[in-house]
């Protein structure tokens, strides 16, 4: 005996109407109109967020010229100082007497 074959057959208008109102109750059957919106919402938001990435790849790779450019800047720097350091020490400590009296 078939248990399912009878119990659908004896199911009948009502029957189906039931099972059609019991999955779309618990979600397992949803309007395509609803399908949609949340797939389209869904590709909105994957677009959102793939611009957001975007966006900030392109500020750590600005944050890292910028940080390039400092140490940079701070290179020539202590070179200048060096050199100004080593020029003052090849003159030489000189004669100070001008400058006390």
């Amino acid at each position: 005996m078939d248990i399912w074959g009878t119990a659908w057959a004896q199911l009948g208008a009502v029957g189906l109407l039931g099972v059609v109102f019991l999955l779309l109750f618990t979600g397992r059957l949803l309007p395509r109109s609803l399908v949609r919106e949340t797939l389209d919402r869904a590709e909105r938001s994957v677009t959102a967020a793939d611009q957001r990435a975007e966006d900030s790849r392109k500020a750590a790779e600005l944050a890292d010229q910028r940080a390039d450019l400092y140490r940079d800047t701070m290179r020539e720097m202590l070179r200048s100082i060096q050199s100004v350091e080593r020029l003052v020490g090849a003159l030489g400590p000189g004669d100070r007497r001008d400058a006390i009296g």
